[in-house]
């Protein structure tokens, strides 16, 4: 009986393991669609967490930085200076795997007709390079990029769908490699 009872508990802890190993190694899918239109000046955002909506709002560019508006009542200032520093902050994050990249130009040609087909043939032409560049380096990476020239309209809009791939391990790994930069710094002082 007493054997019994200790095999259970071994299971149980097993099992365990196994669930918690599955949860930080399991993928997670991160998507963001974003459309910004020259007509309205602001930049409409949504992001997706396994194809469910989990944020929706839109920004604006003010002169001491970016707002977000997420609610009608909650709203998060960017600031310019910290833009600036962001490069530092995001080196972490380049483990994680961008899986998709679609964009989509709507152009209104209505006065310069030349200069938007001379913008949409260079979008064709850095898509067509890119693609080369990364079909060896990230075969998993799909790029589309679209442009629409508008013959009777005078603004234009992008609209840009991305997805990225990661798990709780890459997030563990990031929050260590944050904190051991930190740590480095402020042993140097």
């Amino acid at each position: 009986m007493n054997n019994c009872k200790i095999i259970a508990k071994h299971i149980c802890v097993l099992i365990t393991l196994f669930i918690v190993v599955l949860v930080i190694i399991f993928p997670i899918f991160l998507s963001v669609k974003l459309n910004f239109s020259t007509k309205e000046q602001i930049l409409k955002f949504k992001i997706y967490l396994f194809g469910i909506r989990v944020l929706l709002g839109y920004a604006k560019i003010l002169k001491e930085g970016i707002i977000f508006h997420l609610t009608k009542k909650t709203a998060l200032l960017l600031q310019f200076k910290s833009i600036l520093s962001i490069k530092d902050k995001v080196k972490p994050l380049q483990d994680y795997h961008l899986l998709v990249l679609k964009l989509n130009f709507n152009i209104g040609a209505e006065d310069k007709i030349l200069n938007s087909i001379g913008f949409c043939f260079l979008l064709k032409y850095f898509e067509s390079f890119i693609q080369w560049f990364l079909t060896y380096k990230k075969p998993y990476f799909l790029l589309k990029n679209n442009c629409n020239l508008y013959l009777d309209e005078t603004y234009s809009s992008v609209d840009l769908y991305g997805r990225i791939v990661f798990n709780l391990l890459m997030i563990l790994l990031s929050i260590i490699k944050i904190l051991t930069g930190k740590l480095k710094n402020a042993l140097s002082k």
